[in-house]
């Protein structure tokens, strides 16, 4: 039991006032007046403890004096600090929830508390499958894969097949093909533009366009002209010529009028003549001396030909046309001598 002198030495020591130093002095002077307030009743009722407990008390009385001092000179309240302690003390059993329920701190997106339960009281379900049943699904499994082998089988089989008769088709067609061509490819074109297609051990050929058979059986020479002939045949200018043909030979005659362009560098009065007798149905070897005298005749009026005189003038204004400043008429003198049974025109 601490004496007198000992609790004024320790009532007059310096205290720090700080808050975790204050916090200690709370707690000592509520269980000095816890302990008061117990010792209160006795002391009025006259018990016998008073005498021998008497100066404990009066130092525990000066004690909580001044523990109530030195906390108002520091600014708190004793109730203050108890409901402070209170509330920093946390619960005892654990348990913040109804019916010992914890409640825990984890909250969903929406606000609300989330509830963890114990898992170590769950009971544990153990899935039992009867024996039948696997063996069904194994069965039916089973069945499954052995209908997607025998289709494969099957397809395969039919593939098979499918090859096996296209090579037979084949062998059989190479064997038609040196017995009997025209069974397989025909006659062809007979001999217009190709070689016949329906005779034996006949390779194929290939047949340049200047080597084909010409439609109609003609024999004469082919019109062939290069591009730059064209091209200069293109720039000249053109004059026509009247020509008239009045030829007879063995019993042949021939009377035709037509026009020949003065200034041709592409087609010859010789090959004209060729191509002419041949249209007419005649053998072109046989014809010769008619096709001479076609010739003769075509070159003797084209150089007996005389263009008209034309004379090219600059225009009097570059900005006019031809018809302002000119406007020629050409007039040609023509006789006519015709006779009609007895009336005759001239």
């Amino acid at each position: 039991m601490p004496s007198p002198d000992a609790s004024e030495a320790d009532s007059s020591r310096p205290v720090i006032s700080t808050s975790d130093s204050l916090q200690p002095v709370a707690t000592k002077e509520s269980q000095a007046v816890s302990v008061d307030d117990n010792s209160r009743p006795e002391a009025l009722n006259g018990s016998p403890d008073k005498q021998t407990n008497g100066p404990v008390l009066d130092s525990i009385s000066e004690s909580k004096q001044n523990a109530k001092a030195m906390l108002s000179a520091s600014g708190v309240s004793p109730a203050k600090s108890n409901s402070s302690e209170g509330q920093q003390q946390p619960p005892s059993n654990g348990t913040n929830g109804t019916n010992g329920v914890s409640v825990s701190r984890k909250r969903s997106r929406s606000g609300s508390v989330i509830s963890s339960h114990s898992q170590d009281n769950a009971s544990v379900i153990v899935r039992e499958t009867p024996a039948e049943k696997i063996l069904l699904e194994q069965y039916v499994y089973r069945e499954f894969q052995h209908n997607a082998l025998e289709a494969t089988r099957n397809k395969s089989q039919e593939l098979f097949h499918q090859k096996r008769a296209e090579r037979d088709y084949l062998l059989a067609l190479r064997r038609e093909n040196q017995l009997n061509p025209a069974a397989i490819y025909g006659v062809g074109y007979e001999g217009y533009g190709n070689a016949r297609t329906d005779l034996r051990n006949q390779h194929p050929q290939l047949l340049y366009p200047a080597n084909r058979r010409r439609p109609g059986g003609k024999k004469t020479r082919e019109l062939r002209i290069s591009r730059k002939d064209l091209k200069a045949q293109s720039d000249l200018r053109e004059d026509l010529v009247p020509i008239r043909l009045d030829c007879d030979w063995d019993k042949v005659k021939i009377r035709d009028t037509f026009t020949w362009n003065l200034h041709d560098r592409v087609v010859s009065p010789e090959l004209f003549a060729e191509k002419l007798v041949e249209d007419l149905g005649l053998q072109p070897e046989a014809c010769a001396p008619l096709i001479r005298q076609i010739t003769q005749s075509i070159q003797e009026q084209l150089s007996d030909y005389f263009p008209h005189v034309f004379t090219q003038e600059d225009p009097l204004d570059p900005h006019l046309p031809y018809e302002a400043y000119k406007n020629d008429e050409m007039r040609i003198l023509v006789k006519l001598n015709i006779t009609i049974g007895q009336h005759t025109l001239v």
